[in-house]
This record gives C-alpha cells, sequence and structure tokens, in this order.
C-alpha cells in the first residue's frame, strides 16, 4: 500500500513539472492567456501627413498580453486587412507573424480612387477577438515627377543572418519615364536586420542604386520563425517632395 501511494506521489510530481515546463511563461510562444491581449496598429511617418495616390507606408502591429506587466506576445498570426477602402489601397501582406518584440508587419499603398480629393481607409489589424485600427488620409495632390520602385533578391531568406540584394530603380515620369542617373537613395529598414554601411547609394545610368540585406536574427536557438517579416524602405527627394517605396523581407 505505501509503494502504491509513494508511486502515485511520483506521478502527481512528474506530471506537474511537465505541466510547468511545457506551459512556460506564456510570452516567448505568444499564448494568450486568459487576461486578454491588446493589438495597436500604426502607420509610420508618412502615413501620419498623409499620402498621396500610390504613396506607401509600413503600417506596424502590436501585440501584447494584458497581464501586470503587459508583456509582447511573439510567434501568432496577425491578420490585415482593410475595414474602409475609399481610395482603392492595397496591402504588401494580409498576415503576418509577430517576432520577438510583439510585432508584425505590412505596407499600405494609397489608391488613386476619388481623385482629387482627401479621402481616408481604415486599416485593421486583428488575432481572434482582438483588434486594433489606424485610418490614413489620402490627399488630393499626386506629385508625379519621379518614380521610385524596390526589388529585393531574393524577397525570402533562406536563414535568420543570410543577405538579399536591394534595388531601387529610379525614373523620370516626364516624357518616356527615363531613368535618373546620380540620385541618393535613402535606404531604411523596419524591424530586424540591417543594411550595409552607410545607408546609402547612387543611382546608376540605369537609375539603380544597389545596397546588401542582412537578415537580422531571432531568439536563440530557434531564430526567426516562418512569416515573420522585415521592411526595407528606399526613398529619394526631389523638387522638394519626397518619394518611398518599400518591399517585405520574409523568413525563412
Amino acid at each position: 500500500m505505501k509503494r502504491r501511494k509513494s508511486l502515485m506521489i511520483i506521478s502527481i510530481l512528474l506530471w506537474g513539472l511537465f505541466f510547468i515546463s511545457g506551459c512556460g511563461d506564456g510570452v516567448t510562444e505568444g499564448t494568450l492567456n486568459t487576461t486578454g491581449a491588446t493589438v495597436a496598429l500604426a502607420p509610420d511617418t508618412a502615413g501620419l501627413s498623409g499620402l498621396y495616390a500610390g504613396q506607401q507606408c509600413i503600417l506596424t502591429a502590436t501585440l501584447t498580453d494584458n497581464s501586470t506587466p503587459s508583456k509582447p506576445l511573439s510567434k501568432q498570426q496577425i491578420f490585415f486587412s482593410i475595414w474602409s477602402n475609399n481610395s482603392g489601397a492595397t496591402l504588401a501582406a494580409q498576415s503576418g507573424i509577430t517576432d520577438s518584440t510583439g510585432k508584425a508587419y505590412t505596407i499600405y499603398t494609397a489608391g488613386s480612387g476619388h481623385p482629387g480629393v482627401p479621402v481616408q481607409d481604415i486599416i485593421q489589424a486583428n488575432i481572434k477577438e482582438y483588434s486594433g485600427f489606424a485610418i490614413i488620409t489620402r490627399t488630393g495632390a499626386s506629385p508625379t515627377e519621379v518614380t521610385i520602385t524596390v526589388v529585393a533578391a531574393p524577397a525570402t531568406l533562406a536563414r535568420d543572418d543570410s543577405n538579399s540584394i536591394i534595388t531601387a530603380n529610379v525614373k523620370n515620369n516626364v516624357g518616356s519615364g527615363t531613368p535618373v542617373r546620380g540620385v541618393t537613395v535613402t535606404f531604411t529598414v523596419t524591424g530586424g536586420g540591417s543594411v550595409s554601411d552607410p545607408g546609402t547609394a547612387t543611382t546608376d545610368g540605369n537609375g539603380n542604386a544597389v545596397i546588401t540585406f542582412t537578415g537580422g536574427s531571432g531568439d536563440p536557438p530557434k531564430g526567426r520563425a516562418t512569416g515573420e517579416t522585415d521592411v526595407v524602405t528606399a526613398s529619394i527627394t526631389v523638387g522638394g517632395n519626397t518619394y518611398t517605396d518599400a518591399k517585405l523581407i520574409t523568413y525563412p
């Protein structure tokens, strides 16, 4: 009888240890707990000041639990949608996986609907019953001097610390769209990873400015989760107007 009771106590203790180690703190793996969660959705500076048709901004969704103190929730899938689309806008990604800081990204491109007048689009980020919203104004004016387009090769990295060649092409919209030479392009990164120093490049005779992006590493030993993203943005200023284009880099 004593032997059976001892075995039962040992089994209960082992089960308890397994349960504790399996649950963790509910943050590393992004477990939504009973206290609930908060989703905050925020546009970058360009989105806050209003965008013209075709202009982009980066939208950052941040997921935190509601415990005290609150903590970021990683490795959770956030869904993006345009809840009210008055400009005919588009999103580069309809979902993203939160990184170690609880952030997931998409790129908003303002549409050309209802030209000549300002309109507002409402974007939603949600997971289960938790949602966050952002309002972006598409202005009536659309400067058209130049066009900048970003290409990443590859856009999906094989591993955390691998490289992608980022090419920004600048064209003149006057006439036949000829390449613009000698323009300084500034490259910035949202999320993890980095671009080669000094973060700028000058367009060549084909209008191309080239730089190298190196992916950021995630939480060791697991690294970045499949579906996590960073954003590389290229920008130029011509005639007092700033033109940007951005590209999502996906892991792995």
